[in-house]
């Protein structure tokens, strides 16, 4: 039984329409992997409709900017820190519920939140850390006299 075989009969098995599961249903079953490019052809086949032609990585243009926006979005922590502490307003949080807000994960919190940017956004106080604006932070000082 050839490659477009099995996904046939397994998109008639299960009626899944999603190439990546598909394909991880073939896998763990016998036979081995397929191609992903085959999934889609036959899913095009089943369906009615013209196989989905994949993005070009090679072209430039908006394509290549949405990539960088998408990767700057989900990786600059400095970033999302910032927005954190903007939308703090005149509120203030303790460093988990910071490093929540801001999804920043925890193997690089500390390499962030120790940026000298940062520092007037931070008050120790005893085991707590607490993050705020600046204008917070300095009547927070003034509060516990810690100016």
């Amino acid at each position: 039984m050839d490659d477009r075989q099995r996904v046939k009969q397994y998109i008639e098995r299960t009626g899944s329409q999603s190439p990546e599961r598909i394909r991880a249903g073939l896998y763990n079953g016998k036979g081995g992997p397929v191609r992903t490019t085959v999934i889609r052809e036959v899913l095009a086949e089943v369906s009615g409709l013209d196989a989905p032609t994949p993005p070009s990585p090679s072209k430039p243009g908006k394509a290549a900017a949405r990539a960088m926006a998408q990767f700057r979005a989900e990786h600059d922590y400095a970033l999302k820190l910032r927005r954190a502490i903007t939308a703090l307003d005149d509120g203030y949080a303790t460093e988990q519920e910071m490093k929540d807000a801001a999804g920043v994960p925890n193997h690089v919190w500390r390499r962030y939140a120790e940026l000298p940017e940062f520092v007037e956004n931070r008050l120790k106080m005893r085991d707590v850390t607490y993050w705020a604006p600046a204008k917070i932070i300095r009547q927070m000082k003034e509060i516990v006299g810690a100016v």
